[in-house]
């Protein structure tokens, strides 16, 4: 009795169908397994790219309420509506360069890294910005409120300057250490992306290309 032929890898069917129809090869079958091995080494960045994406969508949601919250209040935040578009420029820019990244463009990662520079520097210049108006400018009503307490004993005010600064530098730290390593990620990505097009087979590329277009 004959043995049994090797089953066939789930992926098979799909790529054969790509290809016209045609069956591959057992040399092609190999080189897209080693393709695809090959390409962990950036479809990572796709996956921390959605999760960014996802952080993009909830900080932008998240600072839009506290903009027209505080402009129903009749209180003008300029920053708030600033921060707002620019998480949702960066959001976007973040979509654009994953879906160049899964299309195979190098031009992907390098989007991805600039736009994680545009994010720090954009927060850092907020977070100055905060430390600044609670040093210089205090809010009136309130410097009032803390000079009355002041007066019996409990310096309020000092305290809540003490604490914003902390705050907006810790998250300021923050920002610097994810966003700058984020960027270095995205960064490195570049080289590896294009050694994977130099040295896969060009209809692997192709296959790849028409399984994530650029929408």
């Amino acid at each position: 009795m004959s043995a049994l032929p090797p089953p066939i890898p789930p992926a098979a069917p799909a790529i054969a169908d790509a290809c016209g129809g045609s069956p591959l090869t057992a040399d092609q079958l190999g080189q897209f397994q080693q393709a695809q091995a090959q390409a962990e080494k950036f479809r990572r960045a796709s996956g921390l790219a959605m999760f960014n994406i996802v952080g993009f969508v909830i900080c932008a949601a998240g600072s839009g309420l506290i903009a027209m919250v505080s402009l129903a209040m009749g209180q003008r935040d300029l920053w708030g509506v600033v921060l707002t578009l620019g998480l949702c420029a960066g959001g976007f820019c973040e979509w654009h360069g994953r879906q160049m990244l899964l299309n195979l463009d190098p031009r992907g990662p390098r989007l991805l890294g600039w736009n994680q520079m545009g994010l720090m520097a954009l927060i850092l210049a907020y977070c100055a910005w905060q430390m600044v108006a609670a040093v210089y400018f205090p809010d009136p009503a309130a410097a009032k409120t803390y000079a009355d307490l002041k007066s019996l004993g409990m310096d309020l005010g000092k305290i809540e300057k003490q604490l914003t600064l902390l705050s907006y530098s810790l998250v300021a730290l923050t920002v610097v250490v994810f966003q700058g390593l984020c960027a270095r990620y995205y960064f490195s990505r570049i080289k590896i992306l294009k050694d994977y097009i130099s040295q896969t087979p060009q209809w692997i590329i192709d296959l790849r290309r028409m399984q994530n277009p650029i929408k």
